[in-house]
């Protein structure tokens, strides 16, 4: 795989993705992680821990890419998004979450229907701020952030579209640990060890009693038209094009913010 790495702990099988220079999410990454989330559920893997590289989980879609695709190729990524999302959220074994670093948007997304989610100390990002780049955030995506964090809080992120730091997001319980940038990974693969320590029969059952709320992702395709359509509508591409355009003088006047540059 182009842009996975893929390492067995015993059991537990590491997807660490790795797209320089941000992890910057396009269709080729996404058909990667469904492809490999898959063949772990074909083979003896009890747990997966899916992870980046240091300073960025994942800074989002790679909006620069994906500005470029016409409504049919759109419609195909937003699907294969979708359904990806769907193989997380409806995994029969855990997936926990190492945010090695930024996680915007759709770092986010990725992250919020995993098992438990460990993210790095630091000054990282992460949360929902598609409003601020002119694109709604879809109902099951807000009810996902709603499971984790409440229906008021999230209501609140999502409109304002705001980025917590590391600190706030463990507050209200979009992730579960905190850890040094380099420790992150073993954090997760330790809460997936004694996971796996429990009685298997027991900790199944009542992790699938636990994630019945993500029932709803089972059918979420009708959304894709909607989802499509509002990515072409006149003013949200402008609003995106000028975006884009803004993080790129950003970038080059401050390359160090470059995780900036998608969402």
């Amino acid at each position: 795989m182009a842009f996975l790495s893929l390492t067995d702990h015993g059991p537990i099988r590491e997807i660490e993705m790795n797209r320089p220079p941000v992890n910057a999410i396009d269709l080729e990454l996404v058909n990667e992680l469904q492809a490999a989330l898959r063949t772990g559920a074909e083979t003896p893997v009890r747990a997966f821990v899916l992870s980046g590289q240091p300073n960025f989980f994942s800074a989002g879609l790679d909006l620069p890419a994906l500005l470029n695709l016409d409504e049919t190729s759109m419609a195909v990524f937003w699907r294969q998004l979708v359904m990806l999302l769907q193989t997380i959220a409806l995994s029969p074994v855990p997936i926990l979450a190492a945010m090695t670093g930024h996680s915007p948007a759709g770092g986010t997304v990725l992250a919020l229907y995993t098992d438990y989610r460990v993210m790095a100390r630091g000054e990282y990002k992460i949360g929902l701020n598609e409003v601020q780049v002119g694109l709604p955030v879809p109902h099951f995506i807000q009810r996902g952030l709603a499971r984790l964090v409440g229906v008021r809080q999230a209501g609140r992120l999502v409109m304002e579209g705001q980025l917590l730091n590391p600190d706030e997001a463990c507050a209200i319980g979009l992730v579960d640990e905190l850890a040094a940038t380099d420790q992150v990974r073993e954090c997760a693969l330790q809460k997936a060890r004694h996971w796996l320590t429990l009685p298997e029969a027991a900790f199944r059952t009542t992790r699938e009693i636990s994630r019945k709320g993500l029932d709803f992702m089972a059918k979420k395709q009708a959304e894709v038209e909607t989802m499509v359509a509002f990515w072409f509508r006149p003013e949200t591409q402008e609003a995106l094009r000028r975006y884009v355009d803004t993080l790129r003088e950003r970038r080059d006047r401050e390359p160090d913010r470059s995780w900036r540059s998608k969402t």
